[in-house]
């Protein structure tokens, strides 16, 4: 079992810790992978390919088909691996109880957090022992983002913000049109939007009390 970091922005802390979010989606990123497309390959819009520790470059024949945890190796781990949530912070003294999170002041009501004249700190500089979720992988796979189902994307843990600065929860009735505008929120700026589907890693989780 290993554990690992993995960041989360406010919401998505939320709505895991109101056991709404029990899957995420992550861009298959890997230095030595690369879609080839037909490009000395194979005559496949939709093959790809990657190239190993040893510097021998693979093809995958069958088009669409999805790359395996098997044929790369997984950034966030597989099923038994623990994921550690950094997220938006602030405090110290290396104690849990100095510790004030960004996504609590999602809450209706959450006055002393916003009355404490400390600058809150990027998830990405959160130490381990400021982390107050703990995850375990149930299952990690490759899929299309497109291809995420409406039950799927409930696991996301689609929410909303009332105007009164609530966090809610909604029924929609098209969960998958509502994750791709979320999806669209943060990876489009990337390059990395709906229209241009990637390949994504399926990560589903359980939170560790």
């Amino acid at each position: 079992m290993k554990e690992r970091p993995i960041l989360f922005n406010g919401e998505m802390v939320r709505a895991v810790l109101d056991g709404r979010k029990t899957q995420t989606r992550r861009v298959v990123k890997n230095k030595r992978m690369e879609f080839v497309g037909g490009r000395g390959c194979l005559d496949d819009p939709e093959s790809w390919g990657f190239e190993d520790e040893h510097g021998v470059f693979h093809c995958l024949p069958a088009r669409g088909k999805a790359p395996s945890r098997d044929d790369i190796n997984p950034p966030y781990g597989v099923p038994g691996d623990r994921l550690w949530v950094r997220e938006t912070w602030r405090g110290g003294n290396d104690t849990l109880e100095s510790v004030f999170y960004r996504a609590d002041d999602l809450l209706p009501s959450t006055p002393v957090y916003q009355n404490i004249n400390v600058k809150w700190k990027p998830s990405i500089h959160m130490p381990r022992w400021a982390s107050r979720i703990l995850l375990e992988i149930t299952d990690i796979r490759v899929e299309r983002v497109q291809d995420i189902s409406a039950g799927d994307a409930n696991a996301e843990g689609i929410s909303s913000i009332n105007d009164k600065g609530d966090l809610i929860t909604k029924t929609y009735l098209d969960p998958v049109g509502e994750f791709k505008n979320l999806w669209n929120s943060i990876s489009e700026a990337k390059g990395f939007g709906w229209n241009m589907n990637p390949w994504v890693w399926v990560v589903e989780f359980k939170e560790i009390k």
